[in-house]
């Protein structure tokens, strides 16, 4: 979810985002599912392309100067953020997340607003919202690792960005989420994926991508029945990009769940209710959206 904590799904499942497992469990592909690597898929022989170092999206950097002064939080939102129009480099800087109060605040958040971005697919059309995951940073990194995501934000790279404010996430460290607007478009996903890791200066870390319908949607739906009867858990991370790849790592069967998932009146209904916060903050703020001076808020 990126403007609020405000979606609702079916049984309630929790808004807190779970922290997927960093072993080789139900967030990672088993040994025996079928994996391909992003390229063109014949005959189940994947052609694996060149991919060179990402570049930015075009953006307005030029045109639309973010201020570095103000890093005092937003008190219109419900997260601990930016002020629109400011700098989430410079107010991640100011605001390390392990000094954030987590009683107070769910989460620390970055959105893009200096630049342009492709809009995302409508919420009529589903919720295809999906997030790269760093697990398990330990607190000594972790305010190192969210400026770099936030720089990753404010250069558009990614959309936006969360982490658990306080440190001590989760036991061996907390994961640090960045978000794309689509988990079909592979290409944006891996772009975004790369751009990511450059911003952390270690081509060798790992990271996970996540969609969002499988953090809201009924937990018990990603399960399936095994070849003697048993019950496992179905990936909840259908790409990865593995130490030193240029290449997705693709678990089909989680991706195929995920995008029928995604169009479910459930998943439209959580993307439309996200929609309705950006437009009324927008309107509270006096903004026009998506002007040259104004960019769009994500």
């Amino acid at each position: 979810m990126l403007a609020s904590g405000s979606y609702r799904a079916p049984r309630s499942p929790p808004r807190d985002e779970p922290t997927p497992s960093t072993s080789e469990g139900p967030d990672l592909a088993p040994e025996d599912e079928t994996v391909v690597a992003l390229g063109k898929r014949e005959d189940a022989v994947v052609v694996a392309e060149t991919v060179e170092t990402p570049e930015s999206p075009p953006s307005a950097l030029d045109a639309v100067r973010l201020d570095t002064k103000n890093v005092s939080n937003d008190p219109t939102h419900a997260w601990f953020t930016h002020r629109p129009g400011t700098s989430p480099v410079a107010f991640a800087k100011a605001n390390p997340p392990t000094a954030v109060c987590p009683m107070r605040w769910p989460w620390v958040y970055a959105r893009c607003l200096g630049v342009r971005l492709p809009p995302a697919p409508p919420a009529s059309e589903g919720n295809f919202v999906g997030k790269w995951m760093l697990m398990s940073v330990p607190d000594e990194f972790l305010d190192a690792r969210w400026v770099q995501t936030c720089a990753a934000v404010e250069a558009g790279e990614v959309r936006a960005a969360k982490v658990v404010p306080g440190g001590g996430g989760a036991p061996g460290g907390s994961p640090v989420i960045a978000y794309t607007k689509d988990f079909r478009d592979e290409t944006d996903v891996l772009r975004a994926g790369l751009a990511l890791r450059a911003r952390f200066g270690e081509p060798h870390v790992k990271l996970l991508y996540k969609p969002d319908v499988f953090t809201l949607c009924d937990q018990e739906r990603l399960f399936e029945t095994g070849p003697r009867g048993g019950r496992r858990p179905i990936p909840k991370c259908p790409y990865q990009l593995l130490p030193g790849a240029v290449e997705l790592k693709i678990v089909e069967k989680s991706l195929a769940l995920a995008g029928a998932m995604a169009v479910e009146p459930w998943a439209r209904q959580t993307a439309a209710e996200d929609d309705e916060v950006r437009e009324e903050r927008g309107a509270v703020l006096g903004k026009e959206r998506g002007t040259k001076d104004e960019p769009i808020e994500l």
